[in-house]
């Protein structure tokens, strides 16, 4: 995350630049940086000698500790002599440059001193390894000249007059921020974002002249639309399971009450047998009276770790089971047993599901049925959190507890099971009670 603090006047510009990295790099002066307690002294040496890997003797000009020493911590924190082959799938790693040795291949006089307090590796996904070493940024200017480099070899306004910046250090947080860059008055802070490209090949010459007409050349496009405000006591009804009573009790009562809804069905559970869950000739009949049918899986097995390399043809399953009864392919899916793992996220795109609703989980805990809302311009569309999950001894009072988050942009979305659901009674709701929850 870019901090900047300017002492006066407003920032105009922001340019990043970007040095590729290909094996050891040549050395440069070191800044000695010491670890600061054993947690900061394993990730700098996991950084520095398996992912970068660093010789001892660059890792000692680093850290400070002498070769014996670095040779020694390496063997008590049983490091690896190389980071593992990742899969293509995975996320691509992102860490802060240790500094010591020079990023730059090339132009050495143009970077004197790099600092490491602004600098980044992003590894690249080719076999051989690598990496891509990004200044965060490597300049700025402001209408008093240059404020800040990322390197000594041209004199920034505080330099000229020998005024020495503060060395500062990555945070270890999991937090992001990714807006445009915007004017930072004084004091305060601005985030931004960039982007790599990763071109492998012998024509890079081409490969430049594509970016700048596919990014630069290309006409600007037109502002997206203004999207409306979402209205207050606005709340999203959802079933999930496709429980028998779905078609018996609750759908009657939304066609009564002129309300829509989603109906997450699913094939766990000995599904179809037409008496405890509904059929597919009923679910079909849904559709047509105009309410959703989203996707549950095929098996309402929690998606985990372990269960994650057969989630696509969990999805595909009621996918066509849908087609064959003539209802679209669902846009939307909740997570069996609200359990969420975040390598789901790009399989469910993938799939084309637009939204997917999950539990309250972690911020409340699952037996208590209570949940929060759903913020559009927060929460990811395939992480939609649970307002409240309906539970046998809900009132009046749970209810309002739920929806009463529906204001000020944010939507209740509320979960539902059977009425009854003799399958899941921890989650029924009783038939008599159901339509004013207080009644039963």
């Amino acid at each position: 995350m870019l901090r900047i603090s300017p002492a006066q006047s407003r920032l105009w510009l922001v340019i990043v630049i970007i040095a590729l990295v290909c094996g050891a790099g040549h050395t440069a002066a070191a800044e000695t940086r010491p670890p600061q307690g054993e947690k900061d002294l394993r990730f700098w040496m996991e950084n520095m000698l398996v992912h970068h890997r660093y010789t001892t003797e660059e890792a000692a000009a680093v850290t400070g500790l002498t070769p014996a020493e670095i040779a020694s911590t390496r063997e008590r924190l049983h490091l690896p002599d190389g980071p593992q082959k990742s899969s293509p799938s995975a996320p691509m790693k992102v860490l802060p440059y240790p500094g010591g040795r020079h990023p730059r291949l090339s132009f050495l006089d143009g970077a004197i001193e790099p600092q490491r307090d602004t600098k980044l590796s992003v590894f690249t996904p080719w076999d051989d390894g690598g990496d891509v070493v990004v200044d965060t940024p490597e300049a700025i200017w402001s209408n008093l000249g240059l404020t800040y480099l990322a390197h000594r070899h041209i004199d920034t306004i505080w330099s000229s007059q020998g005024i020495t910046m503060e060395k500062q250090e990555w945070s270890h947080r999991a937090d992001h921020s990714d807006p445009r860059l915007s004017d930072c008055p004084p004091g305060e802070t601005r985030t931004a974002r960039g982007w790599l490209w990763f071109y492998e090949g012998d024509d890079v010459g081409s490969e430049f002249q594509r970016m700048r007409r596919t990014y630069v050349e290309a006409p600007v496009p037109a502002a997206p639309k203004t999207l409306e405000p979402v209205p207050d006591k606005l709340v999203v009804l959802t079933s999930d399971d496709g429980s028998a009573s779905h078609f018996t009790t609750v759908r009657p009562l939304l066609k009564e009450l002129g309300f829509g809804a989603t109906f997450f069905i699913t094939g766990g559970f000995g599904f179809p047998t037409g008496e405890i869950f509904m059929t597919w000739e009923q679910i079909a009949v849904l559709h047509r009276e105009g309410f959703q049918i989203g996707n549950h899986t095929r098996s309402h097995t929690s998606i985990t770790g372990e269960t994650l390399a057969g989630l696509r043809e969990e999805v595909r399953f009621i996918n066509d089971r849908c087609a064959a009864h003539g209802i679209p392919r669902p846009v939307s899916f909740a997570y069996p047993g609200n359990a969420i793992h975040p390598a789901a996220l790009p399989i469910r795109q993938e799939l084309g599901l637009q939204w997917a609703r999950r539990g309250a989980q972690p911020e409340r805990p699952y037996g208590s049925g209570e949940g929060i809302a759903y913020e559009p311009m927060k929460d990811h569309p395939l992480l939609l959190p649970t307002s409240g999950d309906a539970r046998p001894d809900w009132t009046l009072i749970d209810l309002r507890k739920a929806v009463e988050g529906a204001r000020h942009g944010r939507i209740a979305v509320l979960q539902f099971h059977g009425v009854p659901d003799r399958e899941h009674p921890w989650v029924s709701r009783p038939k008599r009670g159901f339509p004013g929850i207080c009644d039963g």
